[in-house]
């Protein structure tokens, strides 16, 4: 068992302004930091706490807002190594605990990725890489915050996002707010750099009388991780067109890359290769039944979920079916192994959607086909390959990012830029404990010498 998360900084509203003014807060963040062995502080990321910090203590800076609510600074998600960046804890006009939650960006410009990616947008700080829309951020945030934090009284409706981007010109609201992004600005107002004071009503409509203790903050801290949703309902609710299974972030940004490679694939004449790569717990498996979902259901396209292991076709067959054995039966060609891909003809599958395809193997024992991989990409249109150059179960395992690019090229295939996931899903201390398990095993060395044993039971 693993504890839930953590919140790097804690205090009341009235300590928060004065830790700002006397330019204590950074100094706090890094501490806490430090003191439990857990990454950040980078310059970057100092930078970002003294502007963005600023301009939070400003638009708190009223009356109006009891210097008694709580304030919480850089929250680590339970079971990733995301944090949000900003919750102000106190009471509405029914004197029940409200949580708003405020996602900060420092970018100076934005444009769209294209018109089909409704999760990703650009900004002038992403390096020329797409990145979850803020909105959407601090929309799944709360869905998160809701699901998995077992021990949060507050209701769902009083977990209230947004987002505030206190750099960004008024002459890019038509982007940021563009008809792509409706239904997470809808759940999550983005203000902009002209905004503080709608930011500061917008507070004010949810946060308006102190609070009696920072309970709610403490629940969140250090109370109890819910399993995620049944894979039942979730993945059945996908089948039918929903979104209950969430994705976060980068995983989302995978997605938009995913589908408009489908979607170019299905259009053209050539064949298209999608590499998504990351450790265990990085959310492939998530990603790949959200991909499955959207082609069957929406697209409507002959597309199968693969995978060499027999355990997750079993438990996602069985699942999906609700114990119906026929509709299990009808499941069989959506979610199947690998082993059929021997004699499939060219193109057979309109989207192939491989999973741990580093266990794909060359005929070993009882595969009647030439290449495993090779074969994949023959059968499909669109070939979608996850994969983890780090993780190997048998000599035969022999698939990497590098292969895969390799059979791609050899295919004359579109082989687009691979994907890589980072965020940890599994595991308490997330990237510093997988950076401890890397150093210890010698698979390369980190700065990670030694596990915090404060984030474990």
């Amino acid at each position: 068992m693993y504890t839930l998360s953590m919140i790097i900084y804690n205090d009341t509203l009235s300590q928060f302004k004065d830790d700002v003014i006397n330019n204590m807060v950074v100094d706090k963040l890094l501490a806490k930091l430090r003191e439990n062995g857990l990454q950040g502080g980078t310059p970057n990321e100092i930078r970002s706490w003294y502007n963005s910090l600023r301009f939070m203590k400003d638009v708190l800076d009223t009356p109006d807002i009891p210097g008694e609510t709580y304030v919480a600074v850089e929250y680590n998600i339970p079971q990733t190594s995301k944090r949000v960046d900003f919750m102000i804890l106190g009471k509405n006009e029914h004197k029940e605990d409200t949580i708003v939650i405020v996602e900060l960006k420092q970018w100076g410009k934005v444009s769209k990725v294209d018109d089909a990616s409704l999760h990703s947008i650009m900004s002038d700080l992403s390096t020329n890489e797409p990145v979850a829309h803020p909105s959407y951020q601090a929309y799944t945030y709360k869905v998160l915050i809701s699901n998995y934090c077992d021990d949060v009284k507050i209701h769902s409706e009083n977990l209230i996002p947004c987002a505030y981007l206190h750099n960004l010109g008024e002459h890019y609201r038509g982007v940021i707010e563009d008809e792509l992004y409706s239904d997470w600005v809808e759940e999550a107002p983005v203000f902009l750099s002209h905004d503080a004071l709608k930011l500061r009503n917008f507070i004010k409509q949810y946060i308006k009388l102190k609070s009696d203790t920072n309970e709610a903050l403490y629940a969140i801290n250090e109370g109890k991780i819910k399993p995620q949703k049944s894979l039942q309902d979730a993945i059945d609710s996908m089948l039918c067109g929903n979104e209950e299974f969430k994705m976060i972030d980068e995983q989302a940004v995978a997605y938009d890359k995913i589908m408009n490679a489908v979607k170019a694939g299905l259009e053209d004449d050539k064949k298209h290769v999608v590499i998504i790569s990351g450790g265990p717990g990085t959310g492939k498996s998530v990603l790949a039944i959200n991909v499955l979902a959207e082609c069957i259901s929406k697209l409507r396209v002959n597309a199968s979920y693969i995978t060499k292991n027999m355990a997750p076709r079993k438990c996602y067959s069985k699942l999906l079916a609700r114990g119906n054995a026929k509709k299990e039966v009808n499941l069989a060609k959506a979610i199947c192994s690998p082993y059929f891909l021997a004699n499939a003809p060219k193109n057979s599958l309109d989207v192939g959607i491989f999973d741990e395809a580093h266990r794909m193997q060359k005929s070993p024992y009882m595969y009647y086909g030439k290449d495993m991989l090779e074969d994949a990409i023959y059968a499909s249109k669109v070939s979608i390959f996850f994969v983890d150059d780090d993780q190997r179960i048998t000599v035969n395992d022999c698939y990497t990012e590098g292969t895969i690019i390799e059979y791609g090229k050899k295919a004359n295939a579109v082989v687009h830029k691979p994907f890589r996931l980072v965020s940890q899903f599994r595991c308490g201390g997330s990237d510093g404990y997988i950076a401890f398990l890397n150093n210890t095993l010698g698979i390369e060395d980190t700065a990670n010498f030694k596990v915090n044993k404060k984030d474990f039971e």
